[in-house]
């Protein structure tokens, strides 16, 4: 990864702190979390953008792309991921 006008978007982030650790080495950070719980924790103890899901990212992004996109952890969670 290189400092620059990259954009990470993360999915299932959880607390955020994979956000937290990348956020100095590109542009902007998104994350979506399904938990309440832990959207709450990353919009009261971070300034990364979380959304509940993909779909509201869609929504609010629209057709830009991110330069990166990030899913740890949650391919076992699928009911079919392959």
């Amino acid at each position: 990864m290189t400092d620059g006008g990259e954009s990470l978007l993360d999915i299932g982030t959880g607390l955020g702190f994979f956000l937290e650790d990348v956020s100095s080495h590109v542009e902007e950070t998104v994350g979506t979390e399904i938990s309440t719980a832990k959207r709450e924790y990353v919009e009261t103890h971070t300034e990364h953008s979380i959304f509940e899901n993909t779909p509201a990212v869609c929504d609010e992004y629209g057709d830009n792309e991110f330069d990166i996109i990030t899913l740890f952890h949650v391919p076992e969670h699928l009911p079919e991921p392959d």
